[in-house]
């Protein structure tokens, strides 16, 4: 209560269930009545909590704010304990370094350097069977890329959604990749649009769908 109230919620923590639905439901459920200075051993949810859409507020979108590191979630008191430091600065150690890309484009796009080469992945709200073909028509055209040094890497799949990914060149800033994705998302627009409503088994050509398998085959895995 002496450092202001709030009840911090995370996903992102050792025990997890399957459903990160019913997870931040049961995690904020709990947090609504929970004591001051209490902290939930577990955050799998067990069937108790409500419907998520019951404790949020529907009038509201959320702000999101990327922090460099872990430092924000203790205070100060708690950073000088030296077990605590030397914790806190491994968890710190492995953060890659990411950015939200600030461009008008369908979905999110996240620019991230593990090192090597720079990668961007770009959460898109479409189903996979709309998206898939899309990128689909969008490929076997040679336009499935961010401009010059970039290629396409293949997709990953998270909770339900498809998740393009391109390798970079790291020297370029994650700003540079504003424009290239708008023009991308221009070319993914009208393939989903001229795609709409019909099996991309009658829509795709032959070309097209030897693109739809290489794109499948080309799934990544994210660690």
């Amino acid at each position: 209560e002496e450092e202001g109230g709030e009840a911090l919620v995370a996903l992102q923590t050792a025990q997890r269930g399957n459903n990160p639905n019913r997870d931040l439901a049961f995690a904020l459920n709990w947090a609504k009545d929970a004591a001051p200075g209490a902290s939930l051993e577990t955050g799998v949810a067990d069937g108790s909590e409500p419907a998520l859409d019951t404790l949020l507020a529907k009038d509201q979108t959320p702000l999101i704010e990327v922090a460099e590191d872990f430092n924000w979630w203790l205070t100060e008191d708690q950073q000088s304990n030296p077990t605590v430091q030397q914790t806190l600065q491994q968890a710190n150690d492995s953060v890659l370094p990411s950015e939200r890309i600030d461009a008008p484009v369908t979905g999110a796009a996240w620019w991230i350097d593990p090192g090597e080469k720079a990668h961007i992945r770009w959460i898109r709200p479409e189903t996979e069977n709309a998206l898939l073909p899309a990128l689909a028509r969008v490929h076997a055209a040679g336009e499935l890329n961010l401009g010059e040094d970039t290629r396409f890497a293949g997709v990953f799949r998270t909770h339900g959604l498809l998740v393009p990914v391109f390798d970079l060149d790291n020297t370029v800033t994650a700003p540079e990749f504003a424009a290239p994705l708008e023009k991308l998302d221009a070319r993914l627009a009208a393939a989903l649009d001229e795609l709409a409503g019909s099996g991309d088994a009658a829509q795709l050509t032959a070309e097209e769908q030897k693109s739809k398998q290489t794109i499948i085959a080309r799934e990544v895995t994210i660690r």
